[in-house]
């Protein structure tokens, strides 16, 4: 019963007590042994309510005293959790606005008694990061961890990413692996992972995380196809350099990938490295047959194999469906050279620069009169396969983008 609902109690017995007993007050007589007492009725009720009323208070007082110590240490608590969430709120903000000092300061003042240590210990981290304070950095990683040991995802992957922007790559490898291990599964792990196997070149772990991102839903068809073109292009570069060496890796290669363009002309290009030119003729020309590829003509038209008289009516065949393309008629004047028909090789060149002059074609028809012992004209060539060569080299460079394909890497 509280204080204030005695008192009315109270209250309301005694006015009823004096409207009973006002007419007559009664008599009370106690005797005890030689002690007696003696009193109206009214009055010993009254002096009897004020007695229990006044122990009552008493007995209140007594026991809110003693409950003083737990009530005072209470509301110390409760000041000091209100700090501590208006420290962590004042923090957040101040990390996103990156005011990194300040950030690190109120989420650590308070981090002790937050009911948030570890978005407290990670939010520091992040900002001792941005200050370049390693030291205190994994400090805080460290703590966050004894904090909450339930978040080690959480706590791993900051690790990770701080690692990354630290340039620490194979520490982020360590991190992240030991990650996966523990969720297979996770995005976040997957993503990085993914983007870490392309800037440390490891492409066999990449192909075999790729199936998990498609499956994930991280990639979708056409940058699963891209990564796989990039980490089998990149490990055809790795192939040691001969030429049995190379056709075995080659033919690792997934159907798909070696009828690429990109893989074909690497191919080639590294056959032509290890001195198996009559290989890399080979693979161009069956590769040609199936799809035109100026880039892959170009190379076709400049590589020496024993049996020149071969690829030229190979390369002919296609004159009646190309025959417009500067890259085929300019092949076509190489290899009519290397098989001395003077003169189809001078009309092929001739063609090339009707339909594009090029400074390469210039320099191949000039080669050739030269060796028919027409110098002035070798000359005049000469002379305008380096006027074009210096235009070139004078005009703004096209954009990157327009001439190269870039990896879409996982997000």
């Amino acid at each position: 019963m509280g204080l204030y609902s005695f008192l009315l109690l109270g209250s309301t017995l005694l006015l009823t007590l004096l409207y009973l007993l006002q007419g007559d007050g009664g008599y009370l007589f106690i005797r005890f042994g030689e002690w007696h007492f003696e009193s109206s009725l009214t009055l010993f009720l009254i002096l009897l309510l004020t007695l229990f009323a006044l122990f009552y208070l008493l007995l209140r007082l007594f026991c809110r005293s003693c409950q003083l110590p737990g009530d005072g240490l209470k509301w110390y608590q409760r000041l000091r959790a209100q700090q501590a969430a208006r420290a962590t709120t004042a923090g957040l903000i101040a990390l996103a606005e990156g005011k990194w000092r300040r950030a690190e300061r109120l989420l650590t003042q308070h981090a002790d008694i937050s009911v948030t240590p570890l978005i407290n210990y990670l939010g520091a981290a992040h900002a001792a990061q941005e200050l370049n304070r390693e030291a205190a950095r994994d400090e805080y990683l460290a703590k966050a961890y004894h904090t909450t040991p339930d978040a080690e995802l959480a706590v791993g992957l900051t690790q990770a990413r701080v690692q990354l922007s630290q340039g620490q790559r194979e520490k982020a490898l360590a991190t992240l692996r030991h990650l996966q291990t523990l969720a297979p599964k996770h995005p976040a792990i997957l993503k990085l992972l993914s983007k870490l196997y392309l800037k440390l070149g490891c492409w066999h772990d990449l192909l075999t995380l790729l199936p998990t991102l498609r499956k994930q839903k991280l990639i979708n068809d056409l940058q699963m196809a891209d990564l796989e073109l990039e980490a089998h292009y990149a490990g055809l570069l790795a192939s040691e350099k001969n030429s049995d060496s190379l056709k075995n890796s080659y033919a690792k290669l997934p159907n798909t990938l070696q009828q690429q363009h990109k893989i074909v002309e690497l191919y080639a290009q590294l056959l032509l490295q290890a001195g198996d030119s009559q290989a890399a003729a080979d693979i161009l020309g069956s590769t040609l047959k199936k799809g035109w590829q100026p880039q892959l003509m170009r190379l076709y038209g400049s590589i020496t194999v024993t049996e020149p008289a071969q690829q030229r009516l190979l390369a002919e065949q296609w004159l009646e469906e190309y025959q417009r393309h500067p890259e085929l008629l300019l092949a076509l004047g190489r290899i009519c050279n290397r098989c001395e028909l003077w003169g189809k090789a001078r009309h092929y060149l001739e063609a090339s620069l009707g339909f594009e002059p090029r400074s390469e074609t210039y320099y191949e028809l000039a080669k050739l009169l030269e060796q028919l012992n027409d110098h002035d004209k070798a000359s005049d060539y000469y002379r305008e396969g380096l006027k074009l060569a210096i235009h070139l080299s004078n005009a703004p460079s096209p954009s990157l983008n327009h001439h190269r394909t870039t990896t879409k890497e996982p997000l």
